[in-house]
């Protein structure tokens, strides 16, 4: 697990404008909250986020729910940061 949490433990580099934003969920048995913590505080970016999805466990977008809750979190992001959105998802009848 500690070779994970350290593929995890990227270095950006200072001057980029991308923000960085971590998801987990709070009942991920493989990436803890705990690891997930620890991780986020590794990471060097102008701007950083930590996020919990309260459930999904460790295949969360695998998971319509969790997928969904995903998606309208990064959506909001997006919209913080101005950036346009765009869908590329068809619900089903």
């Amino acid at each position: 697990l500690g070779l994970l949490a350290d593929l995890l433990a990227l270095r950006l580099n200072e001057m980029t404008a991308r923000p960085f934003f971590l998801l987990g969920a709070r009942n991920d048995a493989l990436f803890t909250p705990s690891m997930l913590r620890a991780t986020y505080e590794r990471l060097d970016a102008p701007e950083k986020k930590l996020h919990f999805l309260p459930s999904g466990g460790h295949m969360l977008l695998t998971q319509e729910a969790t997928a969904r809750e995903t998606a309208a979190y990064l959506a909001l992001r997006a919209c913080a940061q101005g950036l346009p959105l765009q869908c590329g998802y068809a619900p089903k009848d």
